[in-house]
């Protein structure tokens, strides 16, 4: 299937889903692969991989065991990239609780050598 005008709903194939260039999908997506070069908002789970072009603008989350994307590409959302994708709470709002999403902090010390200033371990 392929996307290039104005799309809203959702699209379940085996096979392959393009959102062209001038494409504009507000939808959830289940598909092998995904290949967006337009505007898209919702969610992707592809069981193969899910390819970003660089006039992509993605807003939401992408669930593929393969990403490819190129640089110049604009995305607000979650990514998870395992085995095979799945939803997370329906809507993939659960993300930073179920780990999608991780916060690293870094652990300060003091020195004792020196000026006393911290050192980041």
């Amino acid at each position: 299937m392929r996307i290039d005008g104005d799309y809203s709903g959702s699209v379940k194939t085996d096979g392959k889903v393009i959102v062209g260039r001038n494409g504009r999908a507000d939808c959830t997506i289940e598909a092998s692969t995904v290949v967006i070069g337009g505007v898209f908002r919702g969610n992707v789970y592809a069981t193969d991989k899910v390819i970003v072009l660089s006039a992509a603008l993605v807003l939401g989350n992408l669930y593929t065991p393969r990403l490819v994307a190129e640089e110049g590409v604009l995305l607000d959302g979650a990514i998870m990239v395992s085995g095979t994708p799945s939803p997370v709470g329906g809507d993939g709002e659960n993300a930073r609780s179920s780990g999608l999403i991780r916060r690293r902090t870094r652990k300060h010390e003091t020195s004792s050598v020196g000026t006393g200033t911290p050192a980041v371990k």
